[in-house]
């Protein structure tokens, strides 16, 4: 068993990876950011003033690559336990607008013509971690 701090929860922590959604108005965003890990991603808030560069980060597509530092904030009544509100964003790799994997179901044909992004997809994710013996629970 690892085990953890106390004093470490309260502390800042960096995470990494893509942004399945991002979601923002005028002065707040959410970003669900996914490290491929597990099936369960993380929802990352992000405020205008608190981060310096909100719009950048807001104008961002699916698929972005991401590398956040905040600090984890408990949400017992929404449906995550938690969320991670970023206090730094920055844009470790853009994706374009025609990105071709939006976060809905795709058709195996439909993967058959992107080879090289099927591994980004549930289905894949899910075969891997099985057979890698790698399953999470969020």
């Amino acid at each position: 068993m690892q085990r953890t701090e106390i004093k470490k929860l309260f502390s800042q922590i960096t995470v990494c990876g893509w942004a399945k959604t991002i979601r923002s108005s005028k002065a707040l965003g959410f970003i669900d950011l996914s490290d491929g890990s597990c099936f369960g991603s993380l929802q990352v808030v992000f405020e205008d003033g608190k981060v310096p560069n909100f719009k950048e980060i807001a104008k961002q597509n699916v698929g972005a690559a991401l590398v956040v530092k905040g600090n984890i904030v408990l949400t017992p009544n929404a449906k995550q336990p938690f969320e991670l509100h970023a206090e730094e964003i920055q844009v470790e790799g853009a994706s374009s607008p025609e990105y071709p994997l939006q976060k809905k179901k795709h058709s195996m044909e439909y993967l058959r013509t992107i080879q090289h992004l099927r591994p980004r997809t549930n289905t894949f994710n899910a075969v891997f971690r099985v057979v890698g013996g790698g399953l999470c629970h969020p």
